[in-house]
């Protein structure tokens, strides 16, 4: 069992993950959001259950899950509902795909600590700040075209190194 300050670092890393997985079987953002809520707290209330050392976005993804078919119940009288065949089809879909991005996001890691310093900053700047790279461009004294340029090749280095690192993994 986590302790309640480990599930709730658990639940805090997980949380875009399971909005994506829920927000796959919902049609609206809002509804998703609402059972998100409600997924975590049936996941705290649950929280002794949970086994430490596996894997708590799969255990979190079967809960939001049921809490969609409940919800789904609850407003059968709406036209946009799944039937629930598809629910589950969905929900099995978007679960191997949470642990696909999960893996490619653990080499995307992997990747980033390759680049330069000053390769990461300028990711970061772009990705992680969501500045404009007009703006970045005006900050660091460069032309816009020159540091889009400079961005593209860093993407693409990022690219190639996730490729190769799948490719590696699919050989072993």
């Amino acid at each position: 069992m986590l302790s309640e300050e480990n599930f709730i670092r658990e639940l805090t890393v997980s949380q875009d993950r399971l909005f994506a997985f829920i927000l796959t079987i919902l049609p609206r953002a809002d509804d998703a959001r609402d059972v998100l809520q409600e997924t975590h707290i049936q996941m705290w209330k649950m929280r002794e259950q949970f086994v430490e050392g596996t894997h708590f976005v799969a255990w979190a993804c079967q809960i939001a899950r049921y809490k969609v078919l409940e919800y789904r119940r609850a407003t059968a009288r709406d036209n946009l509902v799944f039937d629930e065949s598809l629910v589950d089809q969905l929900a099995k879909d978007a679960g191997q795909h949470a642990e696909q991005c999960e893996e490619r996001m653990g080499i995307l890691e992997i990747c980033l600590a390759r680049l330069t310093p000053r390769q990461r900053a300028l990711i970061g700047e772009r990705y992680g700040s969501g500045r404009l790279v007009k703006q970045m461009a005006e900050r660091l004294g460069r032309s816009a075209s020159a540091l889009a340029v400079a961005l593209f090749r860093i993407r693409q280095a990022l690219l190639d190194c996730m490729e190769r690192t799948l490719a590696e993994g699919a050989q072993e």
